[in-house]
């Protein structure tokens, strides 16, 4: 049973925000980890039962794409991109 210290952002919670003051649209997320820096903030409605290691690979695939991002030049990306 929820209590009002407790947060509803848990790892495989799916929320949404609201956007509608500057694009008329929300956006949904999948937490990977716990989030209580949400709470009061978004909605959870839904969480993962099934298919979350598959979740975590991506959310790594994302953060290994990121740090390539940020330590690669642009002609370096150039060669990465020709490459596929």
């Amino acid at each position: 049973m929820y209590t009002a210290t407790q947060s509803l952002f848990f790892e495989s919670s799916i929320l949404v925000t609201e956007c509608w003051k500057v694009s008329y649209s929300c956006q949904f997320f999948l937490t990977l980890a716990p989030a209580p820096q949400c709470d009061g903030k978004h909605v959870v409605f839904g969480r993962i039962v099934e298919g979350l290691e598959i979740l975590k690979r991506i959310g790594e695939c994302l953060v290994q794409m990121y740090f390539l991002l940020i330590s690669t030049s642009w002609e370096e990306w150039a060669i990465l991109v020709e490459q596929l």
